[in-house]
């Protein structure tokens, strides 16, 4: 069995936090309360939103196992610039759940392509998240972290007023 050991940065308290990661369990090492246990997950892939700083207005939405392989096949399309990933959402149902999310996006869409869509990646982001019952990010960029909780805030605000 393959083992990995993996290092990264609290988002809440920035500590640096190592893991392994063997099979579908977690040995963590954490420098503020020791030793502690947890499962891992694994799923079939993501769907992603994706944005290019040259086209601002326009997200590309899709699936994908490899979102980094697939960020750079867009790369290398007919829109210069790279593209940058913005947020995924685990899935072990992509193309049930990609169907599902342009289904609900359908107006949103750019009639050149079946990925792209006329949205700032923080809405397109909520949006996805709504669509997929809010399931937990896999990433949410830095980019649009605080854009996307103002916007998230203001949307539950604006239901909460038209519920009253």
């Amino acid at each position: 069995m393959t083992a990995y050991k993996i290092d990264v940065q609290c988002n809440g308290c920035e500590q640096p936090i190592s893991f392994v990661l063997y099979g579908d369990k977690m040995d963590f090492e954490c420098p503020e309360c020791g030793h502690s246990e947890g499962k891992a997950k694994k799923y079939e892939g993501f769907i992603y939103v994706m944005w290019n700083k040259n086209v601002p207005d326009y997200v590309k939405i899709g699936q994908s196992v490899n979102p980094e392989q697939r960020k750079k096949q867009h790369s290398r399309g007919s829109v210069p610039g790279t593209f940058e990933i913005m947020s995924l959402f685990p899935s072990n149902r992509m193309k049930f759940d990609e169907d599902r999310v342009k289904a609900k996006l359908k107006r949103f869409k750019d009639p050149s392509s079946q990925e792209i869509f006329r949205l700032s990646p923080e809405e397109a982001t909520l949006k996805v998240s709504n669509i997929l019952s809010r399931r937990d990010f896999a990433y949410l960029s830095p980019a649009i972290k605080d854009a996307y909780k103002k916007l998230r805030l203001e949307n539950k605000m604006k239901s909460k007023h038209l519920t009253q």
